[in-house]
């Protein structure tokens, strides 16, 4: 590696390193205000939620990796200009072909690292702490998640339950209509402080009954009514999707099976191209931030173009998902949609520039 290479790599990897920490840092304080009540709830401390973010680490740094490497390429590229660092490179003899053969070594490597992290130790980490926060953490704290304003009819009997414990199958404040069996008429009502629910039938406690046709009003400790909706079926704790947590090799494999049986699996190669197409991102915005640096020497501006290709590009990125979620596009031509096209308009702006300079004056 020469001086050149040496002093563009010294300088990008204090950037680099920089900015990935303070981009983790931010995405795990604002994870960690979403999820600190649920930790507190299942009675963990801060050792266990230390746990849970470094297992979670690779994965958000490897998110964040393309986003993060345009702006510190940016900002080398948009120092070194302001200082006189490119010109001064020129001036020496040092073609603008380096700088441009640097960026893309840089940025394959880059590309290579973010692959290998997010598919290795980020999809083993997240899959770990994914497992950790359904099964452990959320299931401390699942017994208590209670639905409001349930309503509910079954059979003959209309059901307004106040309060319900799905996962325990209780509910408190029970008012049930007892309909006749053409349902045009109310035979009764009961009115129960609290319920115990199952499939056999519900167990009413401390009821008030009445029966508006013979103006009967009934007071018993408890009431057994035929009402076979158990409350578990309110449940509504999902799991995590496991595609999203499996190894690339293992994505493969069920995807080459399911296509075998017959099974719709544009999303699973979708899903299996994003993940090559997102690493291949660190290489295109790097281009692109080579670029943006070209625009002008004023490092305020030049972050500011970044932050907005940054977003332009994940927009791109979200509007050939939709294309291929609805057949528009193939899997692997959207994924590698929104990289194509920052690469061509960045490599067309960088040869135009070049060719700009060396034009013959007449």
């Amino acid at each position: 590696m020469n001086t050149l290479n040496r002093h563009l790599l010294k300088n990008n990897l204090f950037l680099l390193l920089s900015l990935l920490l303070a981009g983790a840092g931010i995405f795990i304080i604002v994870d960690l205000f979403g999820r600190l009540d649920t930790f507190v709830d299942a009675g963990y401390g801060a050792l266990y939620i230390i746990l849970y973010f470094a297992l979670r680490l690779p994965m958000i740094l490897a998110q964040i990796m393309p986003m993060v490497f345009l702006l510190a390429l940016v900002i080398q590229l948009a120092l070194m200009r302001k200082h006189r660092e490119i010109t001064a490179l020129q001036a020496g003899g040092i073609s603008s072909l380096a700088l441009f053969r640097f960026v893309c070594i840089y940025g394959l490597v880059c590309a290579c690292v973010q692959f290998a992290c997010a598919q290795v130790a980020g999809v083993a980490g997240e899959r770990t702490a994914s497992n950790m926060w359904n099964e452990e953490i959320r299931g401390r704290v699942i017994n208590n998640t209670t639905i409001s304003g349930l309503l509910f009819t079954q059979g003959r009997f209309v059901v307004r339950v106040e309060t319900a414990w799905p996962y325990q199958e209780k509910a408190r404040n029970i008012l049930v209509y007892e309909l006749s069996d053409d349902g045009l008429q109310i035979i009764s009502t009961h009115t129960a402080t609290e319920a115990d629910s199952s499939r056999r039938g519900w167990t009413l406690r401390e009821v008030d009954s009445l029966i508006p046709q013979e103006f009967i009003h009934r007071r018993s400790p408890s009431l057994n009514l035929d009402i076979r909706q158990d409350l578990g079926s309110f449940k509504t704790f999902q799991p995590r999707s496991r595609v999203e947590d499996m190894p690339l090799d293992e994505l493969f494999r069920l995807i080459q099976r399911l296509e075998q049986s017959g099974t719709n699996v544009k999303a699973m190669r979708s899903e299996y191209h994003n993940r090559f197409a997102y690493a291949g991102s660190v290489l295109s915005l790097g281009i692109l931030a080579l670029a943006i640096s070209m625009l002008t020497e004023n490092i305020y501006l030049a972050v500011l173009i970044a932050l907005l290709c940054n977003f332009t590009f994940y927009a791109g990125t979200n509007f050939f998902a939709t294309l291929s979620a609805i057949g528009a596009l193939p899997p692997a031509t959207a994924a590698w949609g929104a990289n194509g096209i920052a690469a061509a308009l960045a490599l067309l702006y960088i040869f135009s520039h070049y060719l700009y300079r060396i034009k013959p004056v007449k």
